[in-house]
């Protein structure tokens, strides 16, 4: 793992950009606290704003949370690209979030139905 700068990546996209947090909050559909916040505390980000921060100034998520200095997003346009095998690790984050939230919920039903 890179290490992380004491600047937050947000407030640094934010500047970047020469935008305030007003600015930001409102083009991304949230609070101007919501930006302060994440700005502070990133590891409390919210995973749709983290999403909707990458797609809208086009960094990787695993920037934004200090991962790694490489910016860029390395998107899959076909995924007839790549060896099956590697497409599941070139997944983007919120997929990810996705399929462990189905099989939470599968989960969870299963044993629903166990005690049932």
């Amino acid at each position: 793992m890179e290490k992380q700068s004491d600047k937050s990546r947000i407030k640094e996209l934010r500047e970047t950009f020469s935008i305030s947090q007003v600015e930001m909050a409102d083009e991304l559909g949230v609070s101007q606290q919501s930006i302060s916040r994440i700005e502070n505390y990133p590891e409390k980000m919210p995973v749709d704003l983290l999403i909707s921060i990458s797609r809208k100034y086009e960094v990787s998520t695993d920037y934004l949370l200090g991962l790694t200095n490489t910016k860029t997003v390395n998107r899959v346009t076909d995924s007839k690209e790549i060896e099956p095998s590697l497409y599941y690790f070139r997944l983007l984050y919120e997929n990810m979030v996705m399929i462990n939230t189905m099989i939470q919920v599968l989960l969870l039903q299963q044993s629903k139905n166990d005690v049932e």
